[in-house]
């Protein structure tokens, strides 16, 4: 039953969030963040909800009237060298199989992170 819940919420999330981008940035943290999914037993335990959310913000992005104004303030530059310095790193490691895999996950939820501060500006 909670699985059903979590669905429909995200269900419903989705499709107010393919007009609006914002609202798409609000689910994947409030996925990202609380892992509704994870209190069910049933089919949407391992559902990738996440994911599915970031493939609505991208959509959403593309068909949104409004122009997306992705940031250029110093904290994001900063940000942005940070990513490409830990992407320099991994590849530069001694164990760089577990570093690289390590840097992907980062990647995920940082690259995310960038797009949240372009949709909110």
């Amino acid at each position: 039953m909670r699985d059903l819940i979590v669905t429909a919420l995200f269900v419903v999330g989705a499709v107010v969030a393919l007009k609006r981008p914002y609202y798409g940035a609000l689910l994947w943290v409030w996925i990202g963040l609380m892992n509704p999914h994870r209190l069910g037993w049933g089919f949407a335990y391992d559902l990738p909800f996440a994911m599915a959310s970031v493939v609505i913000i991208g959509i959403a992005m593309i068909l949104s009237a409004r122009a997306v104004r992705w940031q250029t303030a110093s904290p994001v530059v900063v940000l942005i060298l940070m990513i490409l310095w830990m992407g320099l790193t991994s590849v530069t490691a001694i164990l760089s199989d577990p570093s690289w895999s390590k840097y992907v996950d980062v990647l995920k939820v940082l690259g995310m992170a960038l797009v949240v501060g372009a949709l909110v500006a």
